[in-house]
């Protein structure tokens, strides 16, 4: 039981390793434009 306990855990551990390596890893792309968003006044309690 104790063996499957530290098997289960180091398969957490090294899949949260794994999966930070491949955010780290990729790039995503900067916005090509800057984004603007209007927001109508009615929407807002006065």
């Amino acid at each position: 039981m104790k063996k499957l306990l530290l098997i289960l855990i180091a398969l957490v551990v090294l899949g949260g390793a794994g999966a930070a390596l491949v955010v780290a890893a990729t790039t995503s792309p900067a916005p090509s434009a800057p984004t603007e968003r209007v927001i109508p006044n009615d929407r807002f309690p006065q």
